[in-house]
């Protein structure tokens, strides 16, 4: 293998390096308390939490909120099932599945509305983009505020139809979960005040690493075509 092979290997292998890094999701211990940590460990989740805000115009911290209180960023959870005779597994409480739990029925109007049929619940980038769609939705059907986390929730957990006829009222439970979502929304949004403008300089350092290896490959491959392509001297 000569120089020019080599270089363009090692810069093949630097690059998928940093992909890798950016988009791993392997450590299962996520520090779900601090949303600091959490994106420092998955980098490429601040990416599109940063993305589905300014889209949507949700904030990151309600975002993550609702994921952590909907599946605790777990990707493939799913209810649990009934109990048929008090011991045999039956249906499933619901379809909700994945990071943001959301049902089949509410999954499919998304892929339909956003043209994205591949979408999956099961991945981070996709669910946290349906979180912020969802809450745009239910915002302007409902005329509840972006910023309260509280309501947003209820809504979310009821359908725009159960929150407006105020089904939520006489279940206790769905009431203190949407408290404990608007407590880990101002929580994470105390600590995102901290970490984010950092977090947004790490990514753009990444970002442009990405690009020189890219341009650093694609000026490779340039040569190689180049050399493959002249014409071979008598």
């Amino acid at each position: 293998m000569d120089t020019f092979h080599r270089l363009l290997a090692i810069g093949t292998v630097l690059f998928f390096v940093v992909i890798s890094y950016l988009t791993s999701a392997t450590d299962p211990r996520l520090p779900s308390k601090n949303v600091c940590e959490m994106f420092t460990k998955r980098p490429s989740w601040f990416v599109h939490a940063d993305r589905a805000e300014k889209h949507w115009g949700a904030r990151k911290s309600l975002l993550m909120a609702f994921i952590r209180h909907e599946s605790g960023f777990r990707s493939k959870v799913r209810p649990p099932r009934r109990k048929i005779l008090w011991i045999f597994p039956g249906p499933r409480l619901s379809t909700a599945y994945g990071y943001s739990q959301a049902l089949d029925s509410t999954w499919r109007e998304y892929q339909l509305r956003r043209r994205r049929p591949r979408a999956r619940r099961d991945r981070f980038s996709d669910a946290v983009d349906f979180v912020g769609w969802y809450a745009r939705e239910l915002s302007a059907g409902t005329g509840i505020p972006m910023t309260d986390s509280y309501k947003l929730y209820l809504a979310y957990h009821e359908g725009p139809g159960g929150y407006a006829q105020g089904r939520h009222r006489n279940k206790p439970g769905v009431l203190a979960a949407a408290a404990r979502v608007a407590k880990t929304a101002a929580l994470y949004e105390r600590q995102l005040q901290e970490c984010a403008p950092r977090l947004k300089r790490r990514q753009m350092g990444f970002l442009a690493l990405e690009i020189l290896l890219l341009a650093g490959i694609a000026a490779a491959l340039g040569l190689l075509l180049k050399k493959r392509l002249a014409p071979k001297r008598p």
